[in-house]
């Protein structure tokens, strides 16, 4: 049966009971642990949304999510300073996210407000990195922007930026360039969302692997281990964008009955394709010192940590409802 519109495809699907095997056994050899500040962490996130969202409807909501607990398990390797600021930025974007792809949020069925949003967002980010062709700061035009100051302060201090004409990205312009993305297919996906038509597997995967943040996130990986700073040559490399693109495919496959063993299989296809693209990026040459070895080393296993952390965190958080602790035996989901 094909569903030319969402409301009927809803319709369809609501009640329904799928079953999804433990994913765990497809990260069974990858690190995976808890940051030791998780509960100092879950107490800064609760009071920044506190702060920046008092005046939402999304509030509950957004705190019930647990954001500590998904900072504690992307990033459980990070040192307390810069946990704090890559965890509020996950949080940031799950609220200027919300705000437009949420039924609560106010911009739900406004594009045009969202178009002025989305504008002034990357105005505001550009100014707070410093590569915008304004040398002022420009004031924030919302407390949800304004949210993003002390983080791009931080991002700004912790990355390196090109020289003028630099045809190579370096840190803060290739978070720019993937903000950007995210931002831009924020506008694809409501656009079909508000057009009534239920997106083709093309178009979905087009603006899904922007809209999940993940190569945003990427973008920060280097800051979270402090010291980084990979060559553009390895970060530029052919096998790295793929790595990128292998870890946005598993962790937004993984979130969990056809449709579902599909995502599975495909799921699992794509662990086999990171693994593969790990072993060509350890044995390609590009990375000869033994400095870009190490970072290397620990860029890949971020990665790791990314996707068997969001599995963990996409188990427990009240976000989704699954609340599962134990998936050795499989989970039934109710749509």
């Amino acid at each position: 049966m094909r569903f030319h519109d969402p409301d009927s495809l809803l319709t369809s699907l609501k009640g329904q009971k799928v079953f999804v095997k433990d994913l765990n056994v497809f990260f069974k050899d990858w690190p995976s642990k808890l940051n030791i500040h998780l509960d100092d962490l879950r107490v800064v996130v609760d009071a920044w949304l506190e702060s920046t969202m008092a005046e939402s409807p999304l509030l509950r909501a957004l705190k019930a999510a647990d954001f500590g607990l998904f900072g504690a398990t992307w990033w459980p390797e990070a040192d307390w300073e810069r946990l704090k600021v890559v965890t509020l930025f996950a949080t940031w974007l799950f609220c200027w996210d919300d705000q437009i792809d949420s039924d609560d949020g106010s911009l739900w069925d406004d594009f045009g407000g969202s178009q002025v949003v989305r504008d002034q967002t990357l105005s505001y980010v550009r100014s707070c990195l410093d590569i915008s062709d304004s040398q002022s700061h420009d004031k924030p035009p919302s407390r949800i922007i304004g949210g993003f100051q002390t983080i791009g302060e931080a991002i700004r201090k912790g990355y390196t930026v090109g020289k003028l004409n630099l045809a190579v990205p370096e840190q803060r312009e290739r978070f720019m360039k993937e903000f950007t993305t995210f931002v831009k297919m924020s506008q694809c996906e409501q656009s079909i969302r508000l057009s009534g038509k239920v997106p083709s597997i093309d178009e979905f995967w087009q603006y899904r692997l922007g809209t999940s943040a993940v190569y945003t996130c990427l973008a920060i990986n280097e800051f979270s281990w402090g010291d980084m700073h990979l060559p553009p040559g390895i970060m530029e490399d052919e096998n790295m964008k793929a790595l990128w693109n292998r870890t946005n495919v598993i962790i937004s496959t993984g979130d969990a009955q056809s449709a579902v063993d599909q995502a599975i299989g495909f799921l699992e296809e794509s662990v086999l394709e990171f693994e593969e693209t790990i072993r060509r990026l350890q044995e390609d040459p590009i990375a000869s010192d033994a400095v870009s070895k190490r970072q290397l080393h620990s860029f890949i296993k971020g990665c790791e940590f990314y996707c068997s952390g969001n599995l963990a965190w996409s188990l427990s958080t009240g976000r989704y409802g699954i609340n599962c602790e134990d998936m050795s035996r499989g989970v039934f989901v109710e749509l």
